[in-house]
């Protein structure tokens, strides 16, 4: 004796035949393993939605005097977006001199940069997020006034798209050590 399951749909019911799946423990842990590696960088190739809100303004000049400090480049989504939107930071790039700093700030978090990590023509590709705001700020304790140059270049997700990115990953690194731990 079959019993039939049905499922409501907008044109009516569909009936569902009983199905047995099996899934090999290794496949299951070679896919979901697949799946963890992902990094941001690779969530928003396979993406078209999200690859298409990039930073609005990635590359950021100043001229600096001797012995000032001033912000070269910032990018706050705060003031911009208010809380609807996470920042995917993909390539980062700046020019630097000697007797110079710059400090490199993601969401009040601080890297004091005493050298070029990439040029801005050539940046470095990163996988950094942020929610509230990057500042690069420079140092000039040379004799002269010099352009400083900085560049952080990425991509604007949706705040909700990426906490359920975030969860649906969590979930998947759980059940993977129940697996492994099983097997």
């Amino acid at each position: 004796m079959s019993q039939e399951r049905k499922v409501k749909s907008y044109v009516g019911e569909i009936p569902l035949e009983p199905e047995l799946t099996l899934v090999y423990l290794d496949d299951l842990n070679r896919k979901m393993d697949d799946l963890i590696r992902l990094t941001k960088q690779q969530i928003l190739n396979q993406s078209p939605l999200l690859a298409t809100t990039r930073f609005p303004t990635p590359y950021q000049f100043l001229s600096v005097n001797a012995g000032a400090r001033n912000a070269v480049y910032t990018f706050d989504i705060k003031e911009r977006y208010g809380d609807t939107k996470v920042g995917l930071i993909t390539k980062i790039g700046n020019n630097w001199f000697a007797n110079t700093q710059l400090i490199f700030s993601v969401d009040n978090t601080d890297l004091t940069v005493e050298r070029q990590i990439a040029p801005v023509s050539d940046p470095l590709s990163v996988n950094i997020v942020f929610e509230d705001r990057v500042v690069w700020t420079a140092v000039n304790s040379d004799t002269v006034a010099h352009v400083f140059e900085a560049l952080t270049d990425g991509y604007l997700v949706e705040r909700e798209l990426w906490d359920h990115l975030k969860e649906i990953r969590g979930e998947l690194v759980s059940e993977l050590r129940e697996l492994k731990s099983l097997a």
